[in-house]
């Protein structure tokens, strides 16, 4: 009887392990999705055309009292990143004495801490050239005539971008002064990475 149950056993078991490895599961997979992550890019450029280009510098002829062409622009390229854009005028010591610069309204001095430094006030479009100076132009001054014959002035531009994404106002008076000091701090090199 012992035999008997120990083969009906051994049956049953084998009978289990046939039906067990005949089963068909329930399943499922789904399609797979590819992350791909690309680096952004925020491209600027500054561009004038009046003015004698000499020597990699735009060259301008002064008379007193009259209001000469000058018309540096700003374009955020299409396809860049949003960003905060910002001009430097640098002008030498005595520019003011001989010419009337007025920035285009839609610039709005960063601050007295950051002389010469102007942040764009209103949305940016992309691929508009945006214009420095208001009309274009900048006047001369009638003191223009105590400048020594050849003498020259210079004013120089330069445009700057950083990406609006992750610039939070923090403990700066505005958003504006934390761009651009995130921009001055923000390379390896400890200043604003440029577009070449």
């Amino acid at each position: 009887m012992k035999k008997k149950l120990t083969m009906i056993a051994a049956l049953a078991l084998a009978v289990c392990i046939g039906i067990g490895g005949t089963l068909a599961y329930l399943t499922d997979k789904t399609d797979s999705i590819v992350n791909t992550f690309t680096i952004g890019n925020v491209d600027i450029s500054l561009n004038e055309t009046t003015g004698t280009l000499t020597d990699g510098k735009r060259v301008h002829t002064l008379v007193p009292g009259t209001d000469i062409d000058k018309d540096p622009k700003v374009t955020v390229t299409s396809g860049s990143a949003d960003c905060y854009l910002f001009v430097k005028v640098d002008k030498q010591t005595d520019v003011d004495t001989y010419l009337d610069i007025t920035m285009d309204s839609a610039w709005t001095a960063l601050g007295d801490s950051y002389p010469g430094v102007y942040y764009y006030n209103t949305t940016i479009a992309q691929g508009t050239a945006l214009s420095v100076f208001a009309n274009d132009k900048v006047g001369v001054k009638a003191t223009v005539n105590a400048i020594a014959p050849n003498a020259q002035i210079d004013v120089t531009i330069t445009a700057y971008a950083i990406q609006t994404d992750g610039i939070t106002q923090g403990s700066y008076s505005s958003v504006y002064e934390a761009a651009w000091n995130a921009g001055a701090a923000g390379t390896s090199a400890g200043g604003w990475a440029t577009n070449a």
